[in-house]
């Protein structure tokens, strides 16, 4: 996510919980991600397993007001820039390719 607001957005994704990535690798799980002002950026993963829909939102409440709120019902999975897959998270989750790119081909094959 990319900030070019004057003002920082905490954004959550209701039903997920998001790992930061950082330039050192993997960086904490969290359910908020604070973006910081006048250019900031923050990447996030993570893995969609709740079906159905979910809101994404500033949860500065007048920036909801403003429009900053948005329900999403469907997931695009990149991995390095290529699509993997896109659909609902339930069915995303079980497509092979992304569990591979996500938690690795060993655990797939572990809990098969």
């Amino acid at each position: 996510m990319r900030n070019t607001s004057a003002k920082w957005h905490p954004m959550h994704l209701h039903g997920h919980h998001v790992q930061v990535l950082t330039a050192s690798g993997r960086g904490p799980v969290k359910d908020t991600v604070s973006v910081p002002a006048r250019g900031g950026e923050v990447t996030v993963d993570f893995l969609a397993t709740n079906p159905g829909r979910w809101l994404f939102h500033c949860h500065n409440h007048h920036h909801m007001d403003d429009g900053m709120v948005r329900l999403v019902d469907r997931f695009v999975v990149l991995d390095g820039g290529a699509v993997l897959t896109q659909g609902e998270p339930a069915l995303v989750t079980r497509d092979p390719a992304v569990i591979d790119a996500y938690l690795g081909r060993k655990w797939r094959l572990a809990n098969a």
